[in-house]
């Protein structure tokens, strides 16, 4: 359903029964917001992550009434209403994140679009797995900081003053490029395993086609991440084995002191012959090590929809994980990624989730630098084989294809 129906139902009698599916079609804003009438507002925000000291930059557009400026962020050029107030109404959040060629920047074309439909879109850099720095790339840490960037970035938009208010937290989904969208499976609640990788290879390729995953460079960074994922698993179950000792070391220390207290009250009472009333009571807890940090999940229940746009490491999740994921998805497939082939890896994730199977779409022509913005000059100078991969009329009806699948999904999904 498109938003500009509503100019066309005027009377309150054509009104009512439009109005009565708005609670349907979850991603639906609940106030008007018609293209022309509603510009993109645009503000960033910042965080840390706890724990690892993660950077988080987030840019967010979202639907306001005030007249957009020229703004200049970095190398990127782009118009949008800076800091202006939020058009009132509840509004839809999606959380756009990058493939590891983009920034926060990289989708702003998409987003400012978005926006002026009635989305709230907000867009991380994710720190270490970024253009400029590319640190967590085909390490263990990859996915699983990514994964936590997003939550952190949901929380960062709902902790803002204004966005916060005015963002419906019953609609709140994720649109994922590359890794962006292996991320957000382990949002929904799927996990990663190492053992699936051990025999991939040799039962790859029976098409013919040799698989990017199992060329000598790229098989040797999943051979490194499935190392780091073992270390980590010794690694929590060692933690988990120390806090075990810990507790039990810590009851031994309270039941000897219940049992000293005891004894010693005992021995009062025998010798004053009554009662000993205000004797100490022992403490109910000893503290004899730090507590240690949780294994923590990944999985956020807060995003209700997910489309997943070239998604890849198909052979690192366990798939009795993929068949319980409890919320809409949607896959997109795109026939010119050099890695994550969609035969190889969207088409056979999907087969892998339960039913009812995923809708499916598949992007011609595009590879993951392709849906992203022109780039500005100087990346243009630096970077031409990642900017140049579509002429400018492929990128624009690839852009367009794009955002009419990203409507249409959100639009329909069922609260």
């Amino acid at each position: 359903m498109k938003l500009r129906l509503f100019r066309v139902f005027r009377g309150a009698r054509r009104l009512v029964p439009l109005l009565a599916l708005l609670p349907v079609l979850a991603f639906v804003p609940t106030a008007r917001a018609a293209s022309d009438t509603v510009h993109a507002g645009y503000r960033s925000l910042v965080g840390w992550l706890p724990g690892p000291d993660i950077r988080l930059d987030v840019a967010v557009w979202y639907p306001t009434q005030s007249r957009p400026t020229t703004i200049k962020a970095g190398s990127w050029t782009f118009s949008a209403a800076r800091n202006a107030p939020p058009l009132p109404g509840l509004w839809p959040l999606l959380v756009l994140s990058p493939d590891s060629s983009g920034s926060r920047f990289a989708h702003h074309d998409l987003a400012a679009s978005l926006a002026r439909r009635g989305f709230i879109v907000a867009v991380p850099t994710h720190d270490g797995d970024n253009a400029d720095d590319m640190r967590f790339l085909y390490t263990d840490r990859h996915l699983p900081t990514r994964t936590r960037q997003l939550s952190a970035t949901l929380d960062l938009v709902l902790r803002d003053p204004q966005l916060g208010s005015t963002l419906d937290k019953r609609r709140i989904g994720l649109v994922g490029f590359g890794g962006g969208s292996s991320a957000g499976l382990l949002l929904a609640g799927a996990t990663l395993t190492p053992d699936l990788w051990d025999g991939y290879c040799a039962s790859s390729g029976g098409d013919g086609r040799p698989d990017p995953y199992c060329e000598p460079y790229m098989a040797a960074r999943i051979d490194e991440i499935t190392r780091g994922m073992r270390r980590q698993t010794a690694a929590v179950a060692d933690a988990a084995a120390r806090r075990a000792e810990a507790e039990a070391a810590r009851d031994d220390i309270v039941t000897r002191a219940r049992d000293g207290v005891t004894k010693t009250a005992a021995r009062l009472r025998r010798a004053q012959r009554k009662p000993v009333t205000d004797f100490p009571t022992p403490p109910a807890f000893v503290p004899l090590l730090p507590p240690l940090p949780p294994d923590r999940p990944l999985a956020d229940s807060r995003f209700r929809a997910m489309m997943l746009i070239s998604p890849g490491y198909s052979m690192l999740f366990a798939p009795d994980t993929l068949k319980s994921l409890p919320l809409p998805l949607f896959i997109v497939g795109l026939d010119r990624d050099p890695l994550h082939t969609p035969e190889r890896q969207a088409l056979v994730l999907r087969s892998l989730l339960a039913p009812p199977t995923p809708e499916y779409a598949l992007l011609t022509g595009a590879d993951g630098p392709a849906l992203q913005a022109l780039c500005p000059p100087d990346m243009e100078r630096d970077l031409p084989d990642l900017c140049r991969t579509v002429s400018p009329d492929e990128r624009e009806a690839l852009h367009h294809r794009l955002e009419t699948l990203i409507l249409d999904f959100f639009r329909h999904t069922p609260a």
